[in-house]
């Protein structure tokens, strides 16, 4: 996984740990107490009683409270990747396993119409069959009227395909939210997913380059202010995916414990619903942040491959076509320790080569 490599930026780690652990978990175990409260239907008379405690018994509990925040906090920050990896479609526990195989076959069909070459052929073979039924069936009405209905609706769908392929529409939903067409194995089981697969993959598509291998070195290489665009870009994406985890949470205990304690409907709904919508929008907005982060991704790739070339004094190729066997040989080095033919530069040369 790219992100389990991904660095801090220096100056960047404190305002990620407040805005994307601190911040959503003292909401979170504030709400949790308020709730608590509110559904025994004395949320006025503890206020009251703590009104009524020793000035130090309040500083200890609000110092022990905002305590167990940080603790609490800092074990959220701690896994970050873990939520993230839950929402990309990780799921592996035995009813997780389930639904993942339904919506990764249910992403994988969707990503089958999008292939305009096979899904125009698909079409074409059912236009034609119900043709061959037309034919065959003049005589009774009711068919070839459920026929002809078919049909109709069958080159409706050519029709809107033929017009998405001309605008690029298609391709475009691939290039940044699925794996190739060619690749169904690789799909995911979450939109989130796919995102992300898309960025692993696109290395490999293009140059034939190990994302997972080369990120960690090629990352070294990137100039301070594009790894402080990938930074605040993977900590949108978290900060998102914790809120939407923690209302999610927040939802699904309130609402047990509010249904226990036989509180007022107007509670549950306000704290089951709205901790399920909020989940819901959270998760939405990640996933804008997510095609940033891929498209950061994909960028790094684009600009700073060669530079990893240089460092490693090897010389460019030439062409777009020399770049897959290249990357190919350095791959084979470098994870499974392969001794490839390849000619580094003298220093000289790479010294002339990196100077502008």
């Amino acid at each position: 996984m790219l992100n389990d490599v991904l660095k801090e930026v220096p100056g960047l780690l404190g305002r990620r740990f407040l805005m994307n652990a601190f911040f959503p978990s003292f909401l979170f175990w504030g709400l949790i107490i308020v709730v608590a409260s509110a559904g025994q239907a004395d949320f006025v008379n503890v206020l009251k009683e703590w009104n009524q405690l020793d000035i130090t018994l309040k500083a200890l509990q609000i110092v022990g409270f905002f305590s167990c925040v940080t603790v609490f906090s800092i074990i959220l920050s701690n896994n970050f990747n873990t939520i993230l990896r839950f929402y990309e479609g990780y799921w592996n526990f035995p009813l997780g396993r389930l639904l993942e195989n339904n919506r990764r076959r249910w992403y994988q069909s969707h990503l089958r119409k999008l292939d305009f070459d096979n899904h125009k052929k698909e079409l074409d073979e059912e236009i034609d069959k119900i043709k061959q039924e037309l034919k065959k069936n003049t005589s009774q009405q009711q068919k070839k009227l459920r026929l002809e209905e078919q049909l109709k609706k069958l080159e409706e769908q050519l029709k809107k395909l033929q017009h998405q392929d001309n605008s690029g529409k298609l391709y475009e939903t691939i290039y940044l939210y699925y794996p190739l067409p060619t690749q169904p194995e690789q799909v995911m089981p979450t939109r989130l997913g796919n995102i992300l697969r898309n960025a692993e993959l696109y290395s490999r598509d293009r140059y034939d380059i190990d994302a997972v291998l080369i990120w960690p070195r090629l990352y070294n290489l990137f100039p301070g202010h594009f790894i402080e665009t990938i930074a605040e870009a993977k900590s949108s994406l978290d900060f998102m995916l914790v809120v939407s985890a923690l209302s999610s949470i927040f939802a699904l205990f309130s609402g047990i414990y509010l249904v226990i304690v036989k509180a007022s409907g107007l509670l549950f709904l306000t704290c089951f619903w709205g901790g399920l919508f909020l989940a819901w929008l959270t998760y939405q907005s990640a996933l804008g942040s997510a095609l940033l982060y891929a498209q950061q991704i994909k960028a790094g790739f684009d600009l700073y491959r060669h530079e990893l070339l240089k460092q490693m004094r090897l010389e460019l190729p030439n062409t777009p076509l020399e770049e897959p066997e290249l990357w190919e040989k350095i791959g084979q080095l470098l994870y499974h320790n392969i001794r490839v033919e390849l000619q580094y530069k003298d220093t000289d040369a790479a010294k002339t080569q990196n100077s502008p």
